[in-house]
């Protein structure tokens, strides 16, 4: 059972001294999540909404010095990768699941580009502008309360203007298009 696992992992050292917050601040670098409205109200938006108590000990006991990068759904509403363009663009992938999908399933709802600009950010984080640092709370209205403060962990993403989103929708097409 778990109990014998862990004894086993305690054993062979598998498993880290450290636990909770003191192992992300050993481990993690930073964060990179989607979610919030940030930048256009403040709605939690889907990923923090979907548990409102998981979302709250989140932002409460994240630690103050490993930074989180939201990316924000406004950002991503703006880059739309429509279904003929993405299979046209994945026309080379025989078995890939993506693919797949899109011509299996009804997938012309409007593909909007939110969690791949949040990998992007990861990697590429000189293609964003951010907001000031700051702390976030989860609100008793379960809504999100942002705080400008120069020790906050919390930043996130701005939306970009036409030209940004047209080069963001050109790097995503090139990324697709890698193989």
């Amino acid at each position: 059972g778990y109990d014998s696992y862990i004894a086993y992992a305690k054993d062979q050292n598998i498993i880290s001294k450290n636990y909770g917050m003191e192992l992300i601040r050993q481990k993690v670098d930073s964060l990179y999540f989607m979610g919030t409205k940030l930048g256009l109200n403040d709605n939690p938006g889907y990923n923090l909404r979907y548990d409102i108590p998981l979302a709250r000990r989140f932002v409460e006991e994240w630690p103050a010095d490993v930074p989180v990068f939201l990316s924000p759904s406004p950002v991503g509403d703006r880059i739309e990768y429509q279904q003929d363009v993405l299979l046209a663009d994945l026309k080379y992938a025989g078995n890939n699941p993506i693919r797949q999908t899109y011509e299996n399933k009804d997938c012309n709802t409007g593909q909007k580009m939110w969690d791949h600009l949040c990998v992007i950010n990861a990697v590429f984080p000189e293609y964003f502008t951010f907001s000031a640092n700051g702390t976030i709370a989860i609100t008793d209205e379960n809504t999100i309360a942002f705080t400008e403060t120069p020790d906050g962990p919390f930043c996130y993403q701005l939306v970009g203007d036409d030209v940004w989103v047209d080069q963001q929708f050109v790097l995503l097409r090139y990324f697709t298009l890698m193989h």
